[in-house]
């Protein structure tokens, strides 16, 4: 994919200051790198890549940076902005002579990525870090629940899981029991949730357990370790700011990762 002149200086400059950034990181992560760089400047810059994804300018950053937790969903998001197809998602990412470089696990380059669809790699177990702010403190991680006899697991196709990045025995089903994500996630929507995951990611959906059933929110870091829990609608819901010590007694199942509504 052919670079304008501006796009062809800039993307690599931006790759070349932060790289060095990601030398602890995995391969994986440092390929979700990668692409949130290149997507950012593929958007319009750090502002309209914040304004896409409902989040702050210094989540951006910490994106960038590596530390902080890149969703796959943020990542389909830019995609779509970028009017690049989602099945370039699942390739290596490089930017070489003026050009946006896709390649395969067999470092083959995909000259068409619109007519690709997605390999059939196998699944990736996504083990985010913590995000971490510069001149914050670190959240307090809750703890998780205790199954009871009612909770069942269930059995989810490969192809979906890699679409996930999950690790399937990590995976609840539940069924979401308020409204206050509609109209994203219906009440009464299916959800497969990773109870590994607890690590409050910054703009990312986390299920709750009330007693009464599962709820959804998503979480959105502030200063001093607090969190805010936001619904889709602020003026229906407004959000509910919660201090550190709040933080570490949430009755929190996991991190969502996929819903669908009943048909």
């Amino acid at each position: 994919m052919k670079l304008d002149a501006r796009l062809a200086q800039i993307i690599p400059a931006r790759l070349r200051k932060f790289e060095p950034r990601w030398q602890a990181l995995d391969e994986a992560r440092r390929q979700d790198c990668t692409k949130i760089v290149i997507l950012v400047e593929l958007v319009g810059g750090r502002g309209k890549a914040a304004a896409v994804l409902d989040v702050s300018d210094n989540t951006i950053d910490n994106h960038r940076k590596g530390t902080g937790d890149v969703s796959h969903a943020a990542l389909k998001e830019l995609t779509e902005g970028a009017g690049l197809p989602q099945a370039a998602l699942y390739f290596r990412w490089s930017v070489d002579d003026g050009e946006l470089v896709f390649r395969d696990a067999q470092d083959k380059a995909i000259l068409d990525p619109w007519q690709t669809g997605r390999p059939g790699a196998e699944p990736r177990y996504d083990v985010p870090p913590l995000a971490y702010n510069p001149g914050q403190d670190h959240l307090m991680q809750p703890g998780g629940m205790a199954e009871g006899d009612d909770v069942q697991h269930l059995t989810v196709p490969r192809d979906y899981l890699g679409r996930l990045q999950a690790d399937p025995r990590s995976l609840l089903a539940m069924v979401v029991r308020d409204d206050g994500m509609v109209p994203e996630i219906e009440e009464g929507a299916l959800l497969l949730v990773d109870v590994s995951d607890r690590l409050l990611t910054d703009g990312c959906l986390y299920v709750l357990d009330t007693g009464a059933g599962a709820i959804v929110r998503r979480v959105r870091r502030l200063a001093r370790g607090e969190i805010e829990l936001l619904c889709a609608d602020s003026k229906l819901h407004p959000p509910l700011r919660l201090t550190k010590p709040d933080v570490a007694g949430l009755d929190l199942i996991g991190r969502l990762r996929s819903h669908s509504k009943s048909v």
